[in-house]
């Protein structure tokens, strides 16, 4: 797919026009981009939409054959995508982030030597308390349908625990009210080692975006459709997702 520049100001440079002609681009606008990271292991835990695939580091190392004894530094280093493609090739590379959730994305997408059973075994734990949690609650949407009385309506925990800059536009009550009781569930746990639960918890960071009515792209967005997602079973898909990372790495 040919490289495409659509310029925010609406009018094209000259300059820029005749590069993109004579010179072919490290990174087009197909290959690139943060969401076709979704084939590579490890890289699609999280993808950020003004990030980049490892595609584009591979090519940087490359061009400098860069080896094992090499060290690679990284100063912008945002999810960490340099540094996860610089590990999986043996070489040695350090990274810096101001941004603290990146900086959190990055420690957990590289500290992938992990057992798979462990995780897995966590997992099973964490489900079972999940459904005991959630059945507690009232999860009937239709307003028509007698509730419970032994059970609390998931949009009156929804509103007691929902942040007040947290608008209902961008995350449902039915969605944040699931989140929260899977935060509660992690929040509870009690973790064998920091590896672990850094794991478990930036896989629920993860599918935070993808379950809400967020969209970016790259400008932030809100869909006017209302999401009704199954959090867990989302959850649930990206855990068994990186066990079998840890799996391949190993």
């Amino acid at each position: 797919m040919p490289f495409e520049f659509h310029p925010p100001t609406r009018t094209f440079c000259k300059i820029c026009s005749v590069a993109n002609r004579e010179i072919e681009p490290v990174v087009d606008s197909h290959r690139g981009k943060a969401s076709s990271a979704d084939q590579f292991p490890i890289h699609h835990w999280f993808n950020f939409v003004l990030g980049y695939s490892p595609e584009f580091p591979e090519y940087m190392i490359r061009q400098f054959e860069l080896g094992s004894s090499s060290f690679i530094v990284d100063p912008f280093s945002g999810s960490g995508t340099t540094s996860v493609f610089a590990k999986s090739i043996g070489i040695s590379s350090a990274g810096v982030e101001a941004n603290d959730y990146f900086y959190f994305a990055s420690k957990a997408k590289l500290e992938w030597r992990i057992n798979p059973s462990d995780v897995l075994e966590v997992l099973s734990k964490i489900t079972n308390k999940y459904k005991r949690l959630s059945s507690c609650y009232e999860w009937e949407l239709s307003s028509t349908r007698k509730r419970s009385a032994s059970k609390t309506s998931f949009k009156e925990l929804a509103r007691k625990h929902r942040p007040e800059m947290l608008d209902i536009r961008y995350i449902s009550d039915h969605t944040f009210a699931q989140f929260h009781i899977l935060r509660t569930v992690l929040n509870k746990i009690a973790w064998e080692t920091p590896r672990i639960e850094n794991l478990f918890k930036f896989a629920m960071s993860a599918i935070l975006v993808p379950c809400s009515n967020v969209r970016y792209g790259p400008g932030f967005g809100v869909s006017k459709n209302v999401k009704i997602v199954n959090v867990f079973a989302t959850y649930e898909t990206k855990i068994h997702r990186m066990a079998k990372n840890q799996l391949n790495q190993n």
